[in-house]
């Protein structure tokens, strides 16, 4: 208002907020006679360093009325010339809205979220080879396979904790255990026993039962 241009400019919203937090004021444009207390403070309003600017406008405020305050013995000193109180305020004004411009840009955005705490922790501790972990859809249990008596079984393991449920006991191997969307079954492999398959692929519930076989593989040519 003092200058009758803009201190800071930009195309959009986000351009003249990097134009107030990166580029210098163009002090020259203000009026030559302009008093010196209004310079003073507009300068400490506009200030990039957040510990040298004016912390509240009503300090603004303060140094205005001082600037426009009759000074003590000045019926003994040359009259000065004085600006109108329009002009002042005008100074409030500007160094109000560009307070607020800096405090929308530095605290008007969301904070980045903070990522989760992350931990190790050990499910299992059988001894042997324990193989393909698959967790289930919600959260709660994991299953994997593990050698019993010379076969590979499939185990259920909840995430809490506790000791893991054996849910299958074939004399045969059962690999790459895959739970169901809702959580409440295990699919799984099972390789073949003789020379007419090459394999099955069984349905367990998660809580162990008598599994139910979803897919034979084709007999192999001969």
């Amino acid at each position: 208002m003092l200058t009758g241009r803009r201190p800071f400019d930009g195309d959009d919203t986000s351009t003249t907020l990097a134009s107030v937090l990166k580029d210098d004021v163009r002090w020259e444009a203000l009026p030559a006679d302009l008093a010196v207390p209004v310079q003073r403070m507009l300068r400490r309003c506009l200030e990039k360093d957040p510990r040298r600017r004016l912390s509240a406008i009503g300090d603004a405020r303060i140094e205005l009325e001082d600037a426009m305050a009759p000074a003590a013995g000045a019926s003994q000193l040359p009259p000065r010339r004085r600006w109108p109180r329009s002009a002042l305020l005008a100074g409030v004004g500007i160094a109000t809205v560009v307070v607020l411009l800096m405090a929308l840009n530095r605290f008007g955005r969301p904070a980045a979220p903070l990522p989760p705490d992350a931990r190790v922790v050990r499910l299992t501790d059988r001894a042997g080879l324990e193989e393909s972990p698959a967790i289930s859809p919600d959260g709660r249990s994991m299953a994997f396979t593990a050698g019993i008596s010379g076969t590979r079984q499939i185990f259920v393991q909840l995430v809490a904790g506790g000791a893991p449920l054996q849910i299958t006991s074939d004399a045969v191997d059962h690999d790459a255990p895959r739970w169901s969307p809702d959580s409440s079954s295990i699919l799984y492999f099972s390789p073949a026993v003789s020379g007419t398959v090459q394999g099955s692929v069984w349905e367990i519930p998660a809580l162990g039962g008598v599994p139910r076989r979803i897919v034979s593989s084709v007999e192999v040519p001969t």
